[in-house]
């Protein structure tokens, strides 16, 4: 269908909605010429006429290419709409809601919905045009468009992928296994990072390091407890100013001294970042990441807007560090990836750092309030081209660094990404979810039950290396109950790290309860089991990181015969033979 609007494609429309303002849906059903026998075009009888074009990629693989020839300068939006079947549709990239996507509408970009979300965002960090049947075939829109999957919402007989954009490519996937099925699409746009060895074993973190002291008190405890733990993360504070890559002295004096013992102990530190340098306030430099941003507008390094002014990120408002504004790096051009790039070598080089936790990065939306926003980038493209594969281009300098700074590696824990992301970034993390056990839904961002659905939604996308917060983050502290049920389910995936919102989330400064009365040893104890399994963990990465094969699949997946295991949404399979039904229900004690 051919979604037809008197703006065209100048201004944006809902993709999410079924009937979008100003828009007329019109079929293509006319046949008007056929050129071969994989090849034709049609139309839908007031002016738009189409080439498509059937091709195979290889076995199991083919591209359906979609073209408006005639009438495209009044065509906005490009419809496909398919017949459903009785299976289980996953995939479609970070989702919290639950494995299954039947009965949702799923963005492909991020958007601002505070009237509707307890974040004011929809969070879809990395959304995926991708989606699987357990009848093993798969659904790939090729595009980096805005657009939206409706998987039986406004039709249960209809699968609906609706993107901007007057040519499209549909990419279909048929495999013997839904897993297959999975591995061809992964190897479509591009084999999984395979992280290092060590960063499989748990890593520990606290919101805020008050100071040295604090930071070398957890460091002893993980020893003398016999914890194990092979990372350690430096998260926000850690800089003098925002961003300027370098510690704050004042609270970790001789912090070179302190990365090197951290890195005795056979801890790799790790840091934070996010790709925004802090404005001047009222046209003043006080700060090195103000006099760099200054260098950075004067050189062409930052996004900028239509009419030629710095681009302010709205999410830099919320970074703790900040001033008012912030201006965003463009990496697009590669003489700003360059620049970018320098500090992030001698944090490599000279400190040992081995990983970037790599926050933010989505702020590059396709619309504001129903309007564009306007963006223009070096490359030429706006954010319409850009929106979803900014955050890999951001990426890239920290992927860089590693690489050519480190002999042992190193790996990139991101919050936002899109397809094809997998090749860059090594785990994803979901960002901010709740502190609790409270599930996903249209207003909550959810706990613990949503951060197992973005982990199995994202291993049938594509991105097979996950980690939520152990506790969570958002809405406080986390209470000790929540903390262990969410160590019981880290420990039995491939990647456990310890930390979240609130002053700490060491186990061992928990009170014990009639339900965890050795918190302590609870939690050394599941660590312990992780730390057994890292070889099989490593052994699955392996498989992603050669053929695309996902480590971790939902039950209605691995075994897709099976109807009753289509029912437990929080069930998950590592491999063939691991099974994880991890416990979400407060209270429970069986």
């Amino acid at each position: 269908e051919v979604g037809v609007s008197p703006a065209g494609a100048a201004r944006y429309h809902d993709v999410t909605v079924a009937s979008p303002r100003q828009v007329a849906w019109h079929p293509l059903e006319l046949g008007v010429e056929r050129v071969s026998a994989t090849e034709l075009r049609v139309g839908d009888g007031l002016g738009q006429v189409s080439r498509i074009t059937l091709s195979r990629v290889r076995s199991g693989v083919l591209r359906l290419h979609i073209e408006i020839e005639e009438g495209a300068e009044n065509v906005s939006l490009l419809r496909a709409r398919f017949a459903t079947d009785d299976g289980s549709y996953q995939g479609l990239g970070e989702r919290f809601t639950g494995a299954d996507a039947r009965g949702f509408v799923v963005p492909m970009q991020m958007s601002v919905t505070s009237l509707a979300r307890e974040s004011g965002l929809n969070e879809h960090h990395v959304p995926v045009p991708f989606v699987v049947s357990s009848k093993s075939y798969g659904l790939f829109v090729e595009t980096r468009e805005a657009g939206a999957f409706d998987v039986g919402a406004s039709d249960a007989g209809e699968l609906r992928a609706t993107f901007e954009g007057s040519a499209l490519d549909f990419v279909f996937f048929s495999a013997s296994t839904p897993r297959e099925v999975i591995a061809r699409y992964t190897e479509h746009t591009g084999l999984p990072i395979l992280p290092p060895r060590w960063s499989f074993a748990p890593m520990h973190w606290r919101n805020v390091w008050e100071d040295r002291a604090m930071l070398e008190t957890d460091a002893r405890a993980l020893v003398d407890l016999h914890m194990p733990a092979t990372a350690f993360w430096l998260d926000n504070p850690w800089m003098n100013s925002y961003v300027d890559n370098t510690v704050d002295a004042r609270r970790f004096p001789d912090h070179a001294a302190m990365l090197t013992a951290i890195s005795a102990s056979g801890f790799r530190p790790l840091v934070w970042n996010v790709p925004y340098l802090d404005a001047p306030d009222d046209g003043v430099t006080s700060n090195e990441a103000e006099r760099l941003y200054e260098s950075a507008a004067r050189e062409g390094h930052l996004i900028r807007n239509e009419s030629g002014d710095v681009f302010l990120a709205p999410s830099a408002f919320g970074v703790s560090g900040l001033s008012e504004a912030a201006g965003m790096i463009d990496f697009t051009s590669e003489p700003a990836r360059d620049s970018w790039q320098q500090p992030l070598d001698r944090l490599v080089r000279d400190l040992g750092i081995r990983a970037f936790k790599l926050d933010y990065g989505e702020d590059i939306v396709p619309e504001f309030g129903g309007a564009r926003t306007g963006l223009v980038f070096s490359d030429g493209t706006s954010e319409r081209q850009t929106h979803n594969v900014y955050a890999q281009l951001y990426h890239t300098p920290y992927r860089r660094a590693l690489d050519e700074g480190s002999s042992e590696g190193g790996f990139l824990l991101v919050r936002a990404s899109c397809w094809g992301g997998q090749s860059v970034a090594d785990i994803v993390w979901p960002g901010d979810i709740d502190s609790n056990l409270t599930r996903g839904d249209v207003r909550n961002v959810g706990g613990l039950p949503a951060a197992i659905s973005a982990m199995i939604s994202l291993s049938a996308s594509g991105f097979p290396s996950f980690a939520s917060d152990t506790g969570g983050y958002r809405e406080g502290p986390t209470s000790l109950e929540t903390l262990m049920r969410w160590a019981e389910h880290t420990a039995f995936t491939p990647f456990l790290q310890l930390g979240g919102s609130g002053p700490h989330h060491n186990p061992w400064l928990y009170a014990p309860t009639a339900q965890v009365p050795d918190p302590t040893g609870t939690y050394r104890e599941l660590a312990r089991m992780h730390t057994e399994l890292i070889p099989f963990f490593r052994m699955h990465a392996l498989a992603a990181s050669r053929e695309g094969t996902p480590p971790i699949l939902h039950p209605s997946l691995a075994f897709p015969e099976d109807r009753e295991g289509y029912a437990d949404p929080d069930a998950y399979l590592i491999g063939r033979d691991l099974f994880v039904a991890p416990v979400v229900t407060p209270a429970a004690t069986t």
